[in-house]
């Protein structure tokens, strides 16, 4: 994990990666699909997970994720057991409703000639990215702006989406102000879920995730 203080936060995202074979398909919410191999594998990530003394959103006092640099590494499975071995002694985990492995569902926004893709694809710097981020275990919703600047830091602003007849309005005040443009100009690009395992060591504001399990698919013809 990544050290940091409070007020320029690190954070370190590993993306584990197991093969598709042999895998059993189970939808677990709304957008969302989980792949597992074997009881076997989920028992012992449990067991793992449940070696760690656990956190919970109100006690992230000093996390300030909304300003900070993502590293990402892509691990193979294997990997997992060891590293949370690791990890333990130094790090807790979110836990949420008495679960330690929290399940997501994102959409992703873009232009009708996919200006966002294209910008990360190329790497531009100062590029934005627009999601609408559900957590289906607590079953929220932000609208999401997440604006890469050229020092490679990830600046992101969000707001809480409602069912009320409000909601566009809104919508379209925020993505104005953040990005100055409209609302009603972006499409739903892409959309899938995934499983995160949330670790951190606040003494020292270090943080991590671990994501897994992914289902993804694109809407564009």
């Amino acid at each position: 994990m990544i050290l940091a203080n409070n007020k320029r936060v690190i954070m370190l995202n590993a993306q584990i990666i197991e093969p598709y074979k042999g895998y059993q398909k189970q939808w677990f919410g709304t957008g969302g699909a989980k792949y597992s191999d074997n009881k076997n594998q989920e028992q012992d990530l449990n067991a793992s997970l449940e070696r760690f003394q656990s956190h919970h959103l109100a006690d992230l006092d000093k996390a300030n994720l909304m300003d900070r640099v993502d590293v990402k590494f892509l691990l193979p499975r294997a990997f997992l057991p060891g590293l949370l071995a690791r990890l333990q002694n130094y790090y807790s985990v979110l836990e949420i409703n008495n679960q330690r492995i929290s399940r997501y569902y994102n959409q992703y926004f873009d232009t009708n000639n996919l200006r966002f893709y294209y910008d990360h694809h190329n790497g531009k710097l100062n590029r934005y990215k627009v999601r609408q981020q559900t957590y289906l275990d607590t079953n929220t919703q932000f609208l999401e702006v997440k604006f890469k600047n050229n020092n490679k830091r990830t600046i992101k602003s969000r707001i809480l989406c409602s069912t009320t007849e409000n909601n566009d309005h809104a919508r379209n005040t925020f993505i104005q102000g953040a990005m100055n443009m409209s609302y009603d100009d972006l499409m739903v690009s892409q959309q899938g879920g995934y499983q995160r395992i949330a670790l951190a060591n606040e003494a020292s504001a270090g943080y991590g995730f671990l994501h897994s399990q992914f289902s993804w698919r694109c809407d564009l013809a």
